[in-house]
């Protein structure tokens, strides 16, 4: 018997006596959840929990929340908050919104900002965005001849025969060895 095989047969014999329990118990339980328990709580379910629950919900619960909480809480909605809401936002908040805070902004952005952006603030973006072009331009092309060009020109000529010398003939016949080993 050579070392692989009895590798393999000493992992065998340690699954099987670690696992099978295992294994076991969860065909047990399975079959005993399929068989027995899963069938008993699956007709308790749908002819006695769900049919009762339905019925306190029908006769109980729905006609308490209905007439204790809904029609409550709509009539509260219809007749005191929404036409509260309605005359806050009406005649409190957007006035003040409109007077206080989009007026002023408006004005200071006709009469004061809007000048200043369209005929200094504009050009001079324009012009820093061309200028940001060119400057990336000019970086790209010096990245690809200072580092990228020598890198790739290191990379084809000094490690990559050497490295594929050592995977194509050291690292794959040792790992056929080792296959074979296994088998």
């Amino acid at each position: 018997m050579t070392a692989g095989q009895l590798m393999k047969n000493l992992l065998k014999g340690f699954v099987f006596v670690f696992y099978f329990p295992i294994y076991v118990l969860q065909m047990g339980f399975g079959w005993l959840w399929n068989r027995v328990l899963d069938p008993a709580f699956s007709w308790l379910m749908l002819r006695v929990a769900l049919p009762l629950a339905a019925w306190v919900w029908r006769t109980l619960l729905e006609p308490l929340w209905r007439y204790v909480f809904e029609l409550p809480a709509r009539w509260l909605w219809k007749t005191l908050l929404r036409p509260l809401f309605r005359f806050i936002w009406l005649y409190m908040l957007y006035p003040l919104l409109h007077y206080v805070v989009y007026m002023p902004l408006r004005f200071l952005w006709i009469y004061g900002l809007r000048g200043f952006y369209v005929h200094i603030l504009r050009p001079v973006l324009n012009a820093c965005r061309i200028a940001a072009l060119w400057i990336g331009t000019v970086l790209s092309a010096v990245w690809q001849t200072l580092v990228v060009r020598p890198l790739r020109w290191l990379w084809r000529t000094l490690l990559h025969p050497p490295l594929d010398w050592l995977r194509r003939e050291v690292l794959k016949p040792l790992g056929v060895w080792f296959r074979s080993w296994f088998r």
